[in-house]
Order: structure tokens, then C-alpha cells, then sequence
């Protein structure tokens, strides 16, 4: 998705929802005034036939109803759609005359002008139009499509005059006597044609001098190719693939791979935001609306009243999360540094939390990580197995020092503890 693009998604009872993608020239948008493509106007063509089956006869234009009683069904007709908010309506009703959104068919230039074909509305904006990148005020912005296409052109003009002047000279334009004119002339590698003069200006031979220098021509052909692949990104796509140099780190390659997902950053969230997340919402509301989710996905209790967050799994979404596991590896070095001096500084780090958070970084298997709940059950029962064992281990200790008290002589330690108090006199 390199440029401004606009896709129209329509209700479908067999896939629930069908794609009306659209071509540059065939549609325009209009923003509101936070800056949200909420107005789609498109042009495309239909037969006499489709208008008929889609809008009805009696809604139809009368030279549609003209081509469709003579049975020219496959002619076509302009039809315009246009798409925006609707400014007067009654909330209080549900009907497609008082949606949020106005949809309005109607032939241009024909001669039902005061009647639409179909006149009805949406509750939610119909139309996905991301774009690469807003500026200011800026409608339809501008992308890497729009900035390289001149630089597209000229590669195509530089392609051609290549062309033209390798066929200059595999095949010059040639002088040929008056006398070889209806006769055939044999220009094939080896072949012979007869002449009567051997003279200078006798025989066939080229125009002019064709001696054509390309070298100029494919250096500039190269440049600008450098140009498009630096336009569409492929030196940061292509970053490491095309680094020759040896001894290179860890740390630099995990620098430049962040200083890659950090370019395509805002790009990513614009079409998260105006692709991604609207087509999911779309496709989830028109399911529900069709009772598609009813005895197939009951959520548990603990979904009630809450809302839906969509997390992305694609290559680039869980590249562009992995940036974040850079600084984490930062943070535990330099604390790993400074525990070998102070070690109480671990308490500072909350390491479960750290592997819950590598887990989602790096986009791995929920599964694979244990819930927290599971792992307080399980230290709980080793240190109880430890306890148990600390116990076991001192039993024999006990029991010794047991053994050692009930030997001793109690009269005779009365005396020398009272002996050292001074109470009494020690014995011999």
C-alpha cells in the first residue's frame, strides 16, 4: 500500500461482506474537521442490465428503459455513488432514510436529474481511504507512489529511447540503389545481392553512421532506478541483505533493524488505523448483525461490557513491537552490570513481567507462557517441598541434641552454675 487507496465494503449475504476496490481517478474524499475521511464520491459504469436487477426498472432513466425494452442489456451506463454524512434526519428512527450516513445512486446527465436510482444509508462510514502520510490540511496526502512517479515515467521514456537506439543499430536505415527497387535484397547474415557497379556510391549501405554511445544513457537509467527503489523503501526493506561488510555487531544490526521500523512507524499506525482496524470492525459488526456469532463464540463473563482491542500478528506489526524488546535488553545489561556490585538492585526488576512482555514483543504462543496464577500455585508447593525437606534434613540434628541433653548430670550443672553466679563454691 503505497499511495492513497479507497475501497468500498458492501454487505454480502454469502461472505458477509464484499470489496469494491477503486483506481486512482475513479473516486474523490472529503475529511471532517478532525481530519477523518467521512465523504466518498465514486464513478463507475454499469450495464442496462445490472442498473435493472440492482435499482429496479421504474427507478431507472428512460433511455435505460428504452435499451432495456429493445434488449440492449449490455450497454453501459455512467453511474455515480455518493456517500456522506447525513446533516437532517430524525434519531428517533432506525430506517435508511435517518442513518448517519446518506447513500445516493443516480445516472449523471441523464434525464431523471431530480431522481436517485437508490436513495438509503449506513449507521457506520461504508468506504476504507488509507493514506500514506498527512500533511496539515491535506486530503489525500502523499506517498511514495506520488513522489517517484515522475521518476517512473522518465525510467519508461529511457527505456524506450534505449530501445529505439539498439534498433539503430542492429538495423540502420539504409540507401539502396534505385535499380534493387522491386527487386528483393537479401539482408540475412550471409546472403548475397548482386550489383553492376562496384563503384563508391554503388551497392547498399547504412544512411548514416550509426555509432551510438548507451553508456551515458544506462548510467542515468541506473540512477534513476536507485531513485524508485529508495522511494518505495527497498534500501530499508533490504538493509541487511544488501551490507557486504564483515565484522559487523549484534548491536548494529538490531540499531539499524530499529532504525528501520522506526521510518515505517507512522506509516504502520495510519494503516492500523484507517485500513486494518475499520475492516476488522466492519466484518465483526456485520456478523453480529446477521447472527453469525450466536452459539458459535460466547464470550466468558469476563468480557462483559468491555471492549475489543485488535492486536495485529503480521511480520512487520510483531517487527515493529520486537523494537521495544532492544531497550529491555538495555535496561537488564546495565542492571546485570551494576547487581555483581550491589545484587539487591534485582528487586528493582520485576521478572515476570519481563517475560510476559518478551512474550508479546516477539509474538509468540500464548501458551507457551505460564499464567500467573498457575506459577504462584507451583512456588507455593516447591517451597513447601523445600520446607519439607529442610525439616527431613534437620531431623538427625534434633535428635542428637536430644540424646546429649538427657545425658547430662543435673545436680552437678546446678552447682556450677551456681559456682560462676557466685552463689556457691564449685566442686573439685
Amino acid at each position: 500500500m503505497f499511495g492513497t487507496w479507497a475501497d468500498f465494503v458492501m454487505d454480502d449475504f454469502e461472505y458477509v461482506i464484499h470489496h469494491y476496490p477503486m483506481t486512482i481517478g475513479e473516486y474523490a474524499i472529503a475529511t471532517d474537521e478532525r481530519g477523518n475521511v467521512d465523504t466518498l464520491c465514486r464513478s463507475f459504469q454499469m450495464t442496462v442490465g445490472q442498473l435493472v436487477k440492482k435499482f429496479g426498472k421504474e427507478n431507472c432513466s428512460n433511455a435505460v428503459r428504452n435499451l432495456w425494452d429493445r434488449h440492449n442489456v449490455d450497454s453501459w451506463v455512467d453511474v455515480i455513488h455518493m456517500v456522506e454524512p447525513r446533516t437532517e434526519r430524525d434519531t428517533r428512527k432506525r430506517d435508511n432514510l435517518n442513518m448517519l450516513f446518506s447513500s445516493c445512486y443516480f445516472e449523471p446527465g441523464s434525464d431523471a436529474w431530480d431522481k436517485f436510482l437508490r436513495e438509503s444509508g449506513f449507521e457506520r462510514f461504508p468506504a476504507l481511504c488509507p493514506r500514506w502520510v498527512i500533511t496539515g490540511n491535506d486530503i489525500y496526502g502523499h506517498s511514495p507512489g506520488m513522489d517517484v512517479l515522475g521518476d517512473v515515467k522518465q525510467l519508461q521514456q529511457e527505456q524506450l529511447r534505449k530501445g529505439q537506439a539498439i534498433d539503430y543499430k542492429v538495423n540502420p536505415p539504409l540507401q539502396v540503389p534505385t535499380a534493387y527497387k522491386g527487386q528483393a535484397v537479401d539482408r540475412l547474415p550471409g546472403g548475397v545481392s548482386y550489383v553492376d557497379s562496384l563503384g563508391p556510391s554503388a551497392g547498399i549501405r547504412s544512411a548514416f553512421e550509426v555509432n551510438l554511445d548507451l553508456s551515458h544513457l544506462l548510467e542515468d537509467i541506473n540512477d534513476v532506478r536507485g531513485r524508485i527503489r529508495e522511494g518505495y523503501y527497498a534500501d530499508l526493506f533490504l538493509m541487511l541483505a544488501n551490507d557486504t561488510r564483515s565484522g559487523t555487531t549484534a548491536t548494529e544490526i538490531a540499531e539499524r533493524h530499529e532504525e528501520k521500523l522506526l521510518m515505517l512507524g507512522p506509516v504502520l499506525e495510519r494503516l492500523h488505523n484507517e485500513l486494518l482496524s475499520p475492516l476488522i470492525d466492519m466484518t465483526f459488526d456485520r456478523m453480529q448483525r446477521a447472527g453469525m456469532l450466536v452459539g458459535q463464540l460466547e464470550p466468558p463473563a469476563e468480557l462483559e461490557g468491555m471492549e475489543l482491542k485488535v492486536e495485529f500478528v503480521s511480520v512487520l506489526a510483531q517487527a515493529q513491537r520486537a523494537v521495544s524488546a532492544g531497550g529491555v535488553d538495555r535496561l537488564l545489561g546495565t542492571v546485570s552490570s551494576i547487581a555483581a556490585v550491589k545484587p539487591e538492585v534485582l528487586d528493582k526488576i520485576d521478572f515476570d513481567q519481563v517475560v510476559d512482555d518478551y512474550g508479546e514483543m516477539f509474538g509468540v504462543n500464548p501458551e507457551i507462557i505460564v499464567p500467573d496464577d498457575v506459577v504462584a500455585e507451583r512456588r507455593a508447593q516447591r517451597a513447601q517441598q523445600m520446607a519439607a525437606q529442610q525439616a527431613a534434613a534437620a531431623a538427625p540434628t534434633v535428635v542428637d541434641a536430644a540424646k546429649t541433653a538427657s545425658e547430662i548430670d543435673v545436680d552437678n550443672m546446678r552447682n556450677v552454675m551456681e559456682g560462676l553466679q557466685g552463689y556457691g563454691t564449685a566442686p573439685a
